[in-house]
């Protein structure tokens, strides 16, 4: 009588497949859980540097202003090409469609809050004080009233490729904050530390 033994494995063996295992749970784990605070933040500061650069892209390409809104109650950038008064004078007349806007939502857990620069350059007139590019915005504004997007301009991104406007963000994502400075150069975001005194 012939009797098979039965299989041996050897301690490799055996540690090799309880690390599978031990690894196949954490990942399912992870998946169930959803994405952590940190990786949603990173994840939303890398899809609005590209959505960034898209409208800079823009701007650049077709040589003229792109204004950048942002709309907290519906959690979305909007970016819309500046129009002159003449372009939108002659738009109006001949009953043409405004230009395109390039949207972006944002998730519902992060929490944007922007900081507004100020210490534009101003000329004397002999009514008041008046900032040359508040005076500028507001020349512009009238002229494109009627098709800028909902929400508060946030950016300006120039046909030069240069970047305008409120240059602060500051994001939450659960317990997590961070502030974003947007370079002026090159319209990418740039983490701001906070230094505390020694």
């Amino acid at each position: 009588m012939n009797f098979r033994r039965p299989p041996r494995f050897t301690l490799i063996e055996l540690v090799v497949v309880l690390t599978v295992i031990a690894l196949s749970t954490a990942l399912g784990v992870s998946a169930l859980r959803g994405e952590s605070d940190s990786r949603t933040l990173e994840s939303f500061s890398l899809n609005l540097e590209a959505y960034f650069a898209r409208v800079r892209y823009r701007a650049t390409e077709e040589g003229c202003t792109w204004d950048v809104y942002l709309d907290a109650e519906t959690r979305t950038f909007s970016a819309c090409r500046r129009m002159t008064a003449a372009e939108n004078e002659s738009r109006t007349l001949n009953a043409e469609d405004p230009p395109p806007v390039l949207k972006w939502n944002y998730p519902e857990k992060i929490t944007l809050t922007g900081v507004e620069n100020r210490g534009e350059p101003t000329v004397e007139t002999i009514e008041k004080k008046v900032s040359i590019v508040e005076q500028r915005r507001q020349d512009e504004e009238m002229a494109n009233a009627d098709y800028v997007p909902v929400g508060e301009r946030m950016f300006c991104f120039y046909a030069d490729g240069f970047t305008g406007g409120t240059h602060l963000l500051e994001v939450e994502c659960g317990a997590l904050t961070r502030k974003y400075e947007v370079s002026t150069l090159t319209g990418r975001l740039i983490e701001v530390k906070e230094e505390f005194p020694r």
